[in-house]
């Protein structure tokens, strides 16, 4: 394949020069051209940005409208608490800003400005001084340019993430780190602030130029199509770096660190990677697919438009990426964390990630879109461009994601345990047949402003989006889509295209109408969203009486197949009837009807029936696609997850076998044991198990559910959080009233459980727990709430009672928490009634290690705790109710916290260090250190 590319990529390149050039000297663009400097110190970026502006409207303009991006993070978000803003920031919420100081022309004359309240597309604080509105000397007349110069400057604040901010010694911003040109035909009579449904967010495309002056050791990594430094010629110690643009981009991403090593890749493209020391061999690896994906992309969807493409390993963990013009930025886990424990493990997720981030140099950074209610045009086109390639490097079918090349231990579990995952169907389909199982679906064309399922807009936009663009290719074919991508690339590239462009587009090429596809998909917003579910429900096979002299291999059966389409949106579908001999029957089921008969004649009985074998459409439910209904039977234990089939699954170590579909629902059988449960949505669950041990039979049945709140974080759309969590349970257990070595009676009791959650603003957890058997009660309250006293340094505050009336054996409280009274004697100090206090100081104490444990593990921080634990268990209420008896346990606590297995095995070891107080008897007051570790 890649030696075809070639080819196909060598024929055109002369085609590439000429249209790179035509892109070059179409109609004029703007200039965008910024002095500036860094100062790391203070982290700011100062001086002035050039700016021509050309009005493109039917109207002339009296003012010029630029938005300051950095002023969106000017504030805090009032809605959320300061210890979840922490998660964001270093040393507490650390404002960005843009502050302007003057406007002029060329020639220096003083233009009056003023900085207002700006749109609020996707937040509800920090809007003022958003906007930077600046007033002209006279009219701009459609189709006139003007020039502007705006000295500014712009602070990175101190941030955990990769963008936007400062961190770990690097100043990264991809957009807006200066002000943006609001295009004149998004203004209305001059005025940028307007009533209208929506306000699109639109990156106008112009000729970037980049002087930056900063510190000689400072190495800059920047999206343009060249550039160069050299000393400064007054400022001893600095340097000046220039960044110019031969093809108009939507901004000059930009990220500064002195800890910048750098690879070049030198091809027709040159590809350059940025990393951090100890990490070239992911960068030369990362070079390379890069050119892989490049020559695939150019090939099928168009030439690609810049000079070169610059990619940098971003400042935080994770395994994320993020693009800009001529620039991928990639989480460092795809530097180093990536090989921990099993080096290559995660070598094809890497370029997935890697060949999505570039999918958006065609679409959503290439040809622009409103990022707004049309994001879409972006994210699903990438997906569709990043999985295209890859499934055709790797395989459409069957496990594609995590393929071991080698031999070991750790490789062989690992194998076993994600060895079956495949990209498409796992990581796209699986999310949205969830989605539409928990009811948050819905339309993918709108304003976040619209949006009823905010938490979900991911699984929306990208997982379902690309699906219909899956489906879009179904319909049309490979090569017709092909065509429709390379000319969409060619007539929008850095420019705006919309929905309803692509659609006539779509029409145009096709020669098809398609607005009922396109409505049904993309616009219908009906709630619940309409789907799609396709079934063949089960077929028939006639012998036909045929003459005698009837040839050998006459069709001698009339077969029948009955198809079903569930949901509201149908299109035509490809159903395979499969006969004894593979013998293959094809029909096109066009779905108009909700159910179907499909007659035909065959040589041979039909074994099985197909409904969308190739996986076209977005089919929520694909087990029903095969009859008779596949099943999966795996032996050895290994996982898997199949979208059309049961899974019957094995465990010889465990002595399990399990049952079930996706996650709907499990049955688990062992020696003596059956349970399992039923997934009904949106939190939603009824589980049961049955334990048979001799002639007797105990067990459980519950049923749990969740509500939501849609509380207002700050931002547009509506926002679901589990806030309130039920569980009844009726059960038949064995319980040792007497203690632990029985002997053990049957007991029956009823449960309730109880949990309200506030996480994001308030911060505190509430439960109760109630227990009533035929002769006993036990009640159980808990609490817990977090205040936070400085900048990452929390004060966690908990408490429970536990009331106890006739309990005896397991239903009865102890002091398990107090783990230094493990010596003292009478621990854990069971009783009926019990009430115990906490309060603990939490504060981090190092923070990004980076500590590679013989390449096994990663320490990344270290957290401690000082804590007090207060309690005491009591045989009755009046003797409860008296601190007499009471148990004090102070000590340290030491969190270390970590990753494994390529970053997928999260853990924290615990070191705590006890000592008992109060309730010992000084000879049994000893410190107790313990150790532990828990893998999330």
């Amino acid at each position: 394949m890649t030696r075809a590319i070639r080819i196909v990529v060598g024929a055109v390149w002369a085609v590439g020069l000429l249209v790179s050039a035509v892109w070059g000297q179409q109609a004029h663009h703007d200039r965008y051209l910024l002095k500036v400097s860094l100062d790391p110190e203070d982290r700011v970026i100062s001086g002035t940005a050039t700016v021509e502006y050309t009005n493109d409207s039917a109207t002339a303009l009296s003012h010029l409208y630029f938005l300051l991006m950095p002023n969106y993070s000017r504030e805090p978000n009032p809605h959320l608490a300061p210890a979840v803003l922490d998660s964001s920031y270093w040393n507490g919420f650390d404002p960005a800003w843009t502050k302007v100081f003057s406007v002029k022309t060329p020639e220096g004359q003083a233009l009056e400005f003023a900085l207002e309240r700006g749109p609020d597309w996707f937040q509800t604080y920090s809007l003022d001084e958003t906007l930077l509105r600046v007033v002209l000397p006279q009219p701009l007349e459609p189709g006139q340019r003007t020039t502007v110069v705006i000295e500014f400057e712009t602070r990175f604040p101190y941030i955990t993430g990769a963008d936007e901010g400062f961190h770990n010694g690097t100043f990264t911003w991809r957009f807006g780190w200066s002000p943006i040109p609001v295009p004149a035909t998004e203004l209305i009579d001059g005025r940028y602030i307007a009533p209208r449904p929506y306000y699109k967010f639109l990156m106008p495309a112009v000729l970037y130029e980049l002087e930056l002056t900063l510190p000689d050791e400072y190495v800059v990594a920047a999206g343009g199509d060249s550039q160069s430094e050299a000393p400064h010629p007054e400022l001893r110690g600095q340097k000046i770096v220039r960044v110019s643009s031969e093809i108009p981009r939507r901004s000059l991403p930009i990220s500064i660190s002195d800890k910048f090593r750098r690879y070049e890749l030198t091809e027709e493209i040159p590809l350059i990677v940025y990393y951090r020391p100890g990490h070239e061999a992911n960068a030369r690896l990362l070079a390379t697919y890069a050119h892989e994906i490049l020559e695939y992309y150019q090939a099928h969807f168009g030439l690609f438009s810049y000079k070169r493409l610059v990619i940098v390993e971003a400042s935080s963990d994770g395994y994320f990426g993020m693009t800009a013009d001529g620039f991928v930025m990639l989480g460092n886990s795809f530097f180093f964390e990536k090989d921990l424990g099993v080096a290559g493990m995660l070598d094809r997720l890497t370029e997935y990630v890697l060949a999505h981030e570039m999918a958006h140099l065609w679409w959503g950074i290439g040809v622009g879109a409103d990022l707004n209610a049309e994001n879409f045009l972006s994210e699903a086109f990438s997906e569709y461009l990043s999985i295209t390639y890859f499934e055709e490097k790797y395989g459409e079918f069957g496990p594609n994601l995590i393929q071991m090349e080698r031999s070991g231990l750790l490789e062989k579990f690992i194998q076993s345990q994600l060895g079956y995952l495949n990209l498409r169907r796992h990581l796209s389909e699986l999310p949205y047949v969830l989605a539409h199982k928990d009811r948050f679906d819905e339309a993918i064309i709108k304003p976040q402003q619209d949006v009823r399922y905010l938490n979900y807009s991911a699984v929306r936009l990208y997982n379902k989006g690309y699906l219909v663009l899956r489906a879009l290719r179904g319909l049309l074919g490979h090569e017709t889509m092909n065509q429709i991508l390379r000319t969409a690339y060619e007539r929008w590239a850095h420019r705006f295209i919309s929905v309803a462009e692509f659609e006539s587009l779509v029409e145009e090429i096709s020669g098809r109408d398609l607005s009922k596809f396109f409505n049904a998909w993309l616009h219908r917003d009906d709630d619940p969203a309409p789907y799609l579910d396709y079934a063949v429900t089960g077929f028939e096979t006639q012998p036909l009486d045929l003459p005698k002299d009837a040839p050998k291999d006459a069709e001698k059966y009339l077969v029948r197949v009955f198809l079903q389409r569930t949901g509201s949106i149908h299109m035509p579908v490809t159903v395979v009837a499969v006969s004894e001999l593979d013998e293959e029957y094809t029909y096109i089921y066009e779905s108009d009807k909700p159910t179907e008969t499909w007659e035909f004649r065959s040589k041979r009985p039909i074994k099985e029936v197909r409904v969308d074998p190739n996986e076209v459409t977005p089919d929520v439910n694909r087990l029903n696609n095969y009859y008779p209904q596949r099943t999966r039977v795996i032996t050895n234990g290994d996982n898997d997850l199949p979208l059309d089939a049961y899974l019957i699954r094995m465990n010889p170590l465990g002595q399990t076998v399990e049952i079930g579909f996706l996650n709907d629902y499990r049955l688990i059988f062992a020696n003596g044991y059956v349970g399992g449960w039923l997934n009904l949505g949106r939190g939603t669950v009824a589980s049961a198990a049955l334990a048979l041990p001799g002639t007797d039979i105990f067990g459980f049945a519950s049923l749990s559910w969740r509500t939501f709140a849609q509380p207002n974080i700050g931002y547009r759309g509506v926002y679901w959080v589990p806030h309130e969590q039920f569980m009844v349970t009726i059960a038949r257990l064995l319980d040792a009233p007497n203690g632990p070595s029985g002997p053990f009676v049957p007991v029956v009791f009823a449960a309730l459980d109880y949990q309200r959650s506030e996480l994001l603003k308030d911060l505190y957890v509430l439960g109760l727990s109630l227990r009533q058997g035929l002769d006993f009660t036990q009640l159980s309250l808990q609490g817990i709430t977090r205040l936070r006293l400085w900048p990452n340094v929390y004060l966690d505050v908990a408490g429970d009672v536990g009331l106890g009336f006739n309990t005896q054996g397991s239903f009865r409280f102890d002091l398990s928490e107090l783990s230094s009274f493990q010596g003292v004697k009478g621990f854990p100090f069971t009783d009926r009634f019990r009430w115990l206090s906490s309060a603990e100081v939490n504060f981090p104490l190092q923070r990004e290690m980076g500590y590679n444990l013989f390449n096994l593990a990663l320490l990344s921080e270290i957290d401690q705790a000082v804590y007090i634990i207060a309690a005491r268990t009591a045989p009755t209420f009046e003797s409860w109710l008296s601190t007499e008896g009471a148990k004090v346990e102070a000590g340290l606590e030491f969190r270390v916290r970590g990753t494994s297995i390529g970053g997928l095995l999260p853990f924290t070891l615990v070191l705590r260090i006890g000592y008992p107080f109060v309730g010992a008897e000084r000879s049994e007051q000893n410190v107790l250190i313990s150790i532990g570790v828990a893998f999330e």
